[in-house]
């Protein structure tokens, strides 16, 4: 996706998004105002229907920092450890 090398038939966008350039990304983390980093590449919105990980934020963030790309990843809730066994057990 970073390298705009999926097909468009098989990876469909739901419209066609304008590439956004100099947008400040944030964080629910604290942070100082220093370390907030421009892009200037094209802003990628990836959800995920059932939820994300811990490791699938920190992963979008290290794609960030290497791509010079924002994510912005969303999902029905995020998945906790304790939320995951929980739901397991609900299984039956």
């Amino acid at each position: 996706m970073i390298r705009e090398t999926l097909d468009k038939k098989e990876y469909p966008g739901v419209v066609p998004l304008p590439e956004s350039v100099g947008h400040v990304a944030t964080t629910a983390r604290r942070k100082s105002a220093k370390t907030e980093k421009v892009f200037t590449g094209p802003r990628k919105i990836v959800f995920v229907s059932g939820g994300v990980c811990y490791s699938e934020i920190r992963a979008a963030e290290t794609v960030m920092a290497n791509c010079d790309r924002e994510i912005i990843l969303g999902g029905t809730n995020i998945i906790t450890p304790e939320n995951f066994i929980e739901d397991l057990k609900s299984l039956g």
